[in-house]
């Protein structure tokens, strides 16, 4: 009597090995998409908490706010006076982020008169 496996064993045993790594491929590329998401809010949080020490540092924007006006800070502005850094590198490539169209539009919020409200966006102004 031989020894060894049939040929409806060996393409059983790789159809399994098939299935079981096509879920390890989609978990991976699941977990790294969701790291690129997660290094996209750090930047953005990076330069809102640069505008956020700008604006404190230059009060006379909270009084333009305060009037109604809707104010731009760009990041090549951020950048220049030195609240952020020449290059950001995303954590999960270690490539540089081009975010230099980046501009924080800053706003006060009349309903609670409290709030100053920051959105970053990929527009040259603030609306």
């Amino acid at each position: 009597m031989k020894k060894g496996f049939t040929l409806v064993e060996l393409i059983a045993v790789l159809a399994i090995l098939a299935i079981l790594s096509t879920f390890v491929l989609v978990n991976i590329i699941q977990k790294a998409n969701k790291m690129k998401v997660i290094s996209e809010a750090q930047v953005e949080e990076a330069v809102i908490s640069a505008a956020k020490t700008y604006v404190s540092k230059n009060s006379y924007l909270k009084t333009r706010a305060k009037s109604g006006e809707n104010i731009s800070i760009e990041y090549t502005k951020l950048k220049s006076e030195g609240y952020l850094p020449d290059n950001m590198l995303d954590v999960t490539t270690y490539r540089k982020i081009n975010i230099s169209e980046w501009t924080v539009c800053f706003s006060y919020d009349r309903e609670t008169n409290l709030k100053y409200e920051y959105l970053v966006t990929l527009k040259t102004s603030c609306k």
